[in-house]
């Protein structure tokens, strides 16, 4: 469950890396809120696990 969680969390990161690198997203604060939507997803993985 945490690997799939994980590994979801990793495809999300990767798309988010390609969509700035393909100027698909082209503020800088656009960039900022989606990685704050991953960290949210990692914590909630963290909390989940303990």
């Amino acid at each position: 469950m945490a690997a799939k969680a994980h590994q979801a969390a990793v495809e999300r990161l990767a798309n988010l890396v390609d969509m700035a690198d393909k100027k698909k997203i082209f503020e800088e604060e656009e960039i900022i809120g989606r990685t704050g939507e991953l960290q949210e997803a990692a914590e909630e993985i963290v909390d989940k696990k303990r």
